[in-house]
């Protein structure tokens, strides 16, 4: 392995993403898409869930519906 990807490595390991959407297929469907990316991913359906995850670790990126139920997506964010 050279520099270059000893570096990427390190920095992938690293990224935390959250994924919040309240269909289960959309879940699925990304859950698919996304499964041999290097970085590690929360996906949750109930953003409830996931507002007590964020209060707990720090997230990279938050990929989210804001058309949810319970809590809108800019409410997430919030």
């Amino acid at each position: 392995m050279d520099l270059q990807e000893k570096i990427l490595k390190n920095i992938n390991d690293k990224i935390k993403v959250l994924v919040v959407d309240d269909e289960p297929v959309i879940i699925s469907t990304l859950k698919r898409i996304l499964k041999n990316e290097p970085y590690e991913i929360k996906y949750f359906t109930d953003p409830r869930e996931a507002v007590l995850n964020i209060r707990k670790e720090e997230f990279s990126l938050v990929v989210s519906d804001n058309m949810m139920p319970k809590i809108s997506g800019l409410e997430l964010l919030k």
